[in-house]
């Protein structure tokens, strides 16, 4: 692509770069001459492809900046929350188990022996 190409998508930006503007980007750079009419399918496909790798990588960044956040301010995962939980509702069950046995157990120590 030329730099007057990418200088536009840039401005554009890679997120909300859609087929209708970039179509509409590859008329404007057909009627300024960087473009010809039958490069256009070609400029759209490459202009989506490149806005959907810079969304892509977006994403990534914001992902890592998220995860140092996170780490940073030392707050757990939703999958590491929901380990605990799951430990804790077994643990609970136990409890509950033991609680039976020993009551079990306190009932027939307390029945009259013959």
């Amino acid at each position: 692509m030329s730099i007057l190409k990418k200088t536009v998508l840039a401005g554009i930006g890679f997120a909300s770069l859609t087929r209708q503007k970039a179509e509409e980007l590859a008329d404007y750079l057909i009627k300024s001459g960087e473009l010809s009419q039958s490069e256009k399918k070609e400029a759209v496909l490459e202009l989506l492809a490149k806005a959907e790798a810079g969304a892509a990588q977006a994403k990534d960044k914001i992902g890592r900046e998220v995860e140092k956040a996170r780490k940073s301010l030392g707050v757990a995962k939703t999958s590491e929350i929901e380990a605990v939980s799951k430990r804790i509702e077994a643990l609970g069950r136990k409890v509950a188990r033991l609680e039976k046995t020993v009551a079990d157990l306190e009932a027939k120590s307390s029945e009259p022996t013959l």
